[in-house]
């Protein structure tokens, strides 16, 4: 786990330690319910969002949303970017 900084809020907090769903591969918590068919979009839905940047444009409530910055405010742009551990790092120059 990295640390954040920044001022839109920790909208990845909620979903910490939850496998990636889809439409047909559901691992959100809800036994009866898919938050990723529910939302059009695959995400580490927990039950289900704190923050979806795979959601559908121009779908307000359901669409992109980071819910620290406002659940129904309408993102236009967002931009995830991952950086690798130490760890992963030593382990690809091992294989390299």
């Amino acid at each position: 786990m990295g640390n954040y900084t920044g001022n839109a809020g920790d909208g990845l907090i909620y979903h910490i330690y939850m496998k990636f769903s889809t439409h047909d591969r559901d691992n959100d918590l809800y036994e009866d319910y898919n938050c990723a068919k529910y939302y059009k979009g695959a995400w580490w839905f927990k039950r289900c969002l704190y923050s979806h940047l795979n959601g559908e444009y121009e779908n307000k409530s359901d669409g992109i949303n980071w819910i620290t910055i406002d659940r129904d405010e309408e993102l236009k742009f967002v931009q995830m970017m991952i950086r690798p551990t130490e760890k992963c790092l030593r382990r690809i120059s091992l294989i390299n």
